[in-house]
């Protein structure tokens, strides 16, 4: 990946979102994968209203297992986001739990700081991604 000046530096905006729905849920769906146009420096996940509750994940669930590394985003204020400061080519967004503390869906928003890096030259595995170990 190299550790040029450029790549530290510069980033290009991304921004993008969705609806993550209740009634998705029970059939496994109510998933939203993202896949970045370029590597990503760093990501921040929100929740739009205080409300709703969702997970952030580097894989999908079917292929996640127990212990592998997830982000519940929910509340109000700084509370309602995350921010990680992480190389990514695709994150994952869904509802945290069945039952979503606001009852229903989840309204996510997605801002990333993308580097100049592509995609295609990443692959991501290991310990709570691709494996137990």
């Amino acid at each position: 990946m190299g550790n040029n000046y450029r790549n530290q530096s510069f980033a290009k905006p991304y921004v993008s979102g969705a609806t993550l729905n209740q009634s998705d849920f029970a059939t496994g769906s109510a998933e939203q994968q993202f896949s970045f146009p370029k590597l990503t420096r760093r990501i921040k996940v929100a929740c739009r209203n205080p409300d709703d509750t969702a997970a952030l994940h580097f894989t999908n669930r079917a292929a996640m297992t127990v212990g592998d590394h997830v982000w519940n985003i929910s509340g109000s204020g700084d509370a309602n986001s995350v921010t990680l400061d992480v190389t990514a080519a695709t994150i994952w967004l869904s509802l945290a739990n069945s039952s979503s503390v606001g009852g229903g869906d989840a309204d996510v928003q997605v801002f990333a700081e993308l580097t100049e890096l592509d995609t295609a030259s990443y692959f991501v595995t290991g310990s709570g991604l691709t494996d137990d170990s």
